[in-house]
């Protein structure tokens, strides 16, 4: 929980979109990657995978580019 505060700070302090897009970027990134163990089987449904890293690149596509996604925050 202390990473998901700093990154929400940071990402706050750019506004809106950009923390809308980091939490977003990071919960799809981690999925993507859970998708890809399951189809190598190299995990199961319940293994267990660090989410942190997922979270920092999700916070880095959305300080690196900011204004890239247009309608990412939740007013449209």
């Amino acid at each position: 929980m202390k990473l998901a505060g700093l990154i929400g700070l940071l990402t706050g302090a750019l506004g809106v979109e950009a923390t809308v897009v980091a939490g977003m970027a990071g919960q799809v990134l981690g999925a993507l990657y859970a998708v890809g163990l399951l189809l190598a089987r190299r995990a199961t449904r319940t293994t267990e995978f660090p989410f942190g890293p997922f979270m920092l690149a999700g916070a880095l596509v959305a300080v690196a580019f900011p204004g890239a996604f247009p309608g990412a925050s939740p007013g449209g």
